[in-house]
């Protein structure tokens, strides 16, 4: 497991793509994502195809609204805090 020092940096392609899955998972369009977390359908659509990285507080409202650690949005891991 990566400990914070040698985390993978978030790319807004990376990102895209577990933002797309989740939604998909969930049979949601994108227009219904973005209105539960406050953006225009215009920013969501940037964020999945990695064009625009979202700020800190639309990456807490996603991970809110799809139930996923920020760890996991940032860098796919669950957790990054390495265990003894």
């Amino acid at each position: 497991m990566n400990t914070p020092e040698h985390a993978s940096p978030i790319t807004a392609q990376s990102l895209g793509l577990r933002l797309q899955t989740l939604r998909e998972r969930r049979h949601l369009k994108q227009c219904a994502v973005a209105k539960q977390i406050f953006v225009s359908p215009q920013s969501y659509s940037a964020y999945e195809k990695g064009k625009r990285l979202p700020n800190i507080l639309i990456l807490v409202r996603l991970s809110r609204f799809h139930r996923v650690s920020l760890d996991y949005l940032v860098t796919g891991e669950s957790s990054c805090v390495q265990r003894d």
